[in-house]
């Protein structure tokens, strides 16, 4: 019986993410279109920071235990995974040449919060000041990116396509398409947690080790959300919304997750250094999308999936 309800958990919670990762493109997509706003811009705040909401519950949970190391794990680890699960996935199935050149900007604002962050390595001890810095900086990236968004051309031959290939489907009324983002984002969330509730109760039935389980089944749980809505934006054909889920993800688990845990309790940052240079690595195979025309994206994607499966046999044979 106990396997039943975990089969029903997993087959409920891939449902869920399909599902709800349709919708909330949809709905992101919508806004765009009435708004005037790039896609990057929507899939940063929309997509990208709304699938990161576990990632700063879990980081004010750990900061409101003292758990410095856990807290800074769940950030780093993340952002390694964004760029190898998430848009590394949706990169190996995406059919078409993608074109992020209009997008640096964007770029540049991820690249700024790496950089915040490698101060903050250097200084070491984060107390509630610079925990204010960070939720600071993290509006002003916002109102700066939605600067960019408002000035951006839409008009361009390669976002006219997309909006063509989701007119009939995204909802016309902003009632409907924030019906359409809320729902997407919550039950990105649920399905999620079901899907992973089941995945262990199978690992534990057939005793696979914990460690195992951890460096798998918890590492791409976190991930779930961000995948799952890469993965519907490409059956979408939505390339901008894609990369700008993981650029939005990335920069609040930084400036977000972080500023947040500073709030509540002095953080450490010493041990997470090693770890950091490698997300800043992967940070870096995100940049031909933004300067090379007609990027071959399965070939990166191949690379970003395969760079992410040797961390995780690194951290495995490290112990």
């Amino acid at each position: 019986m106990e396997l039943l309800i975990a089969a029903a958990f997993v087959v409920v919670g891939v449902v869920m993410l399909t599902w709800c990762g349709d919708k909330l493109v949809e709905g992101s997509v919508s806004v765009a279109h009435h708004f005037s706003l790039s896609r990057v811009f929507v899939g940063v705040v929309i997509m990208g920071f709304g699938t990161s909401v576990p990632e700063l519950i879990t980081c004010v949970s750990a900061a409101l235990n003292g758990n410095s190391d856990l807290l800074m794990g769940n950030i780093i680890g993340s952002n390694i995974a964004n760029v190898g699960l998430p848009l590394g996935l949706s990169l190996l199935l995406f059919k078409s040449h993608i074109h992020m050149n209009d997008s640096r900007a964007d770029l540049w604002l991820m690249f700024a919060a790496y950089v915040i962050i490698g101060v903050l390595i250097w200084v070491n001890d984060i107390s509630w000041p610079y925990g204010l810095a960070l939720v600071t900086a993290l509006f002003v990236s916002l109102t700066l990116s939605l600067k960019l968004a408002k000035s951006e051309d839409d008009t361009s031959k390669e976002r006219d396509v997309e909006i063509d290939a989701l007119e009939t489907q995204a909802p016309n009324s902003m009632g409907k398409a924030g019906l359409f983002i809320g729902v997407g984002l919550a039950g990105l969330v649920v399905g999620a947690n079901l899907l992973i509730d089941g995945a262990l109760t199978f690992a534990h039935y057939f005793e696979i080790p914990e460690r195992i389980i951890g460096l798998t089944l918890v590492a791409v749980g976190t991930s779930l959300p961000e995948i799952a809505a890469g993965l519907a934006a490409v059956r979408k054909n939505e390339a901008h919304l894609m990369v700008g889920n993981v650029l939005g993800s990335n920069m609040f688990n930084i400036l977000g997750g972080i500023g947040a845990g500073a709030l509540v309790t002095n953080l450490s940052l010493s041990t997470i250094s090693h770890d950091a240079m490698i997300m800043t690595a992967m940070a870096f195979l995100m940049l031909p999308l933004f300067f090379i025309n007609k990027i071959h994206s399965r070939i990166l994607g191949g690379v970003m999936v395969m760079a992410y499966v040797a961390y995780i046999i690194n951290l495995a044979l490290a112990g």
